[in-house]
């Protein structure tokens, strides 16, 4: 069992995508890369999971069955619970209305697949918010120093 401050020390980032082996590659590199991961493959289960794991940050695709990521993430920024968390589409869709559709939405980012493990940890990292230690101390960001983050 992991004691409290291991849990503060791993954001939660929950992967939604209908693609078994995209959702587990990226699984994989997010748990390498020190993060909690937390897998579903519909928008539907995006909904019901959020409030059991409260994640720091949501990777969605767009094409999802049942609901589309962007129904999804429209539901998520009209909640107060879970307004705040930043969303981020990762999806093969590249044309220029569903990339415009994504931010009206509500997404923070859009990655177009395939896209390089270099890059989407950068946007990950830039995305995930401060994260406080439950000792109290000053927020950090995992993985990169951020002066904003230390100034609060």
């Amino acid at each position: 069992m992991k004691n409290q401050d291991d849990t503060a020390k791993k954001p939660i980032i929950l992967i939604a995508d209908d693609n078994q082996v995209i959702s587990k590659l990226l699984g994989e590199l997010f748990t390498r890369e020190g993060y909690q991961v937390a897998e579903v493959s519909d928008g539907e289960s995006v909904l019901k999971l959020l409030p059991s794991i409260q994640p720091d940050l949501i990777l969605l695709d767009v094409d999802l069955p049942e609901m589309s990521g962007f129904d999804v993430c429209r539901k998520l920024k009209h909640d107060p619970a879970s307004a705040d968390i930043p969303v981020l589409f990762v999806t093969s869709r590249n044309d220029k209305k569903d990339i415009l559709a994504g931010f009206a939405a509500g997404g923070q980012d859009y990655v177009v697949k395939p896209s390089t493990r270099a890059e989407l940890l950068a946007r990950v990292r830039t995305h995930l918010p401060c994260v406080r230690p439950s000792n109290g101390s000053k927020p950090v960001r995992p993985g990169i120093e951020n002066s904003l983050c230390a100034m609060i």
